[in-house]
């Protein structure tokens, strides 16, 4: 399953993170590109010393959305995948158009994939991805709450929708 473009990231990266979303039996988004109705937002949101929390919104017809929330408890080297939360939540357009807004007013679909700023042993990775009509893209980001607003912003919006009470947010 091939879950980024490819020569975006360099090639450890597309591996470490591809064997990661594989382990977690997560669907490729970017291999959804080839049906132009789907519109689908997903936040990877791993931290150094919490579980890992995967995060994906679904939107439909007239901006009602399905919001998939999943906290997974990888113990070390993702060796152990059990999952402690598995959520759904209907979203309505309220809900959704609250979400693009925020995905426009940081210009989501513009911001560089890559990380621009140094990346450390502890912290979180930011990784939120995106399909519309056909078009894919995704950022990652490391603490993107000290440096940048394009994933934080999203990031935390998606885990407001979630409604789940999230412990140490960085």
């Amino acid at each position: 399953m091939q879950y980024f473009p490819e020569n975006v990231i360099s090639e450890f990266l597309e591996s470490y993170y591809s064997d990661i979303f594989s382990k977690l039996n997560l669907d490729s988004i970017y291999e959804n590109r080839i049906d132009e109705n789907k519109h689908i937002y997903r936040f990877y949101y791993s931290r150094a010393f919490h579980d890992l929390i995967v995060i994906s919104i679904d939107v439909y017809e007239n901006n009602y959305g399905e919001l998939h929330f999943k906290k997974f408890n990888i113990g070390r080297y993702f060796t152990e995948r059990e999952i402690v939360i598995d959520s759904h939540l209907k979203l309505i357009p309220a809900n959704i158009n609250n979400l693009f807004n925020v995905i426009e007013k940081y210009d989501f679909w513009n911001t560089p994939t890559q990380n621009p700023y140094f990346k450390g042993l502890d912290g979180s990775t930011w990784i939120i991805e995106g399909l519309k009509e056909g078009k894919y893209h995704y950022i990652e980001r490391w603490c993107p709450l000290q440096h940048e607003n394009v994933a934080s912003g999203i990031g935390l919006k998606m885990l407001g929708l979630s409604r789940v009470k999230i412990d140490m947010i960085y």
